[in-house]
C-alpha cells in the first residue's frame, strides 16, 4: 500500500465516522428544536415559530438523506470529497437555522428565563457539534460561531439593568 492509498483509506474512514456519528446528533437537534418551539410558543409569533421549526426540520431531513445516501453508496466511493463538501454545506444551513433563526428571530427579549433556555439549548447544540466535526475542523468552528454569535450579541445588547436589593 503506497502513501496515496493510505491517505485515501484514512479519508474514507474519517468520512465514515463523521456520517456514522451524525444520526444521534441530528435526532437530538430535532428534539431540542421541538422542545424550544414548545417552550417559546407563547412568547414568539406563531407563524415565525412554525417557519423556523419547518426550516429546521427540512434541513435535518436533508442531512438525514445525505447520511442515508452515504451509507448506501458504493464502499469505494465513500472517500469521495463530495461527501465532506455536502457535510459542510448542510452544516452551514443547520447552523444558520440555529444561530440566525433561533438566536435572532426567536430571541425572547424581556423574558430572562426564556433567554436563558435559548442560550443553554444553543450552547448544547454547539457543543454536540464537536463530535461530528472531529475531522472537519473548519466546518466545526463555523458551526459553533454561526450558532452562538447571534445570541451572544443579542444578549449583550439587551442586558437589562440588574435589580439592586437596596
Amino acid at each position: 500500500m503506497n502513501g496515496n492509498d493510505k491517505y485515501t483509506d484514512l479519508y474514507r474512514k474519517q468520512t465514515r465516522l463523521t456520517f456514522h456519528r451524525s444520526l444521534p446528533i441530528a435526532i437530538s437537534q430535532v428534539l431540542l428544536a421541538l422542545l424550544l418551539a414548545f417552550q417559546l410558543r407563547e412568547l414568539i409569533w406563531d407563524s415565525l415559530l412554525k417557519t423556523w421549526l419547518g426550516g429546521m426540520l427540512l434541513f435535518q431531513l436533508v442531512w438525514f438523506g445525505i447520511m442515508v445516501a452515504h451509507h448506501r453508496s458504493d464502499r469505494n466511493r465513500r472517500g469521495d470529497p463530495l461527501w465532506m463538501l455536502s457535510h459542510s454545506v448542510v452544516t452551514v444551513l443547520i447552523a444558520a437555522a440555529w444561530g440566525l433563526g433561533a438566536g435572532l428571530l426567536l430571541f425572547p427579549q424581556g423574558d430572562t428565563l426564556a433567554e436563558l433556555l435559548l442560550v443553554v439549548v444553543l450552547t448544547g447544540v454547539a457543543a454536540s457539534s464537536l463530535i461530528i466535526h472531529t475531522f472537519s475542523q473548519g466546518s466545526g468552528a463555523l458551526f459553533i460561531w454561526l450558532v452562538l454569535a447571534p445570541v451572544a450579541v443579542l444578549s449583550l445588547i439587551h442586558i437589562s439593568e440588574p435589580t439592586r436589593p437596596y
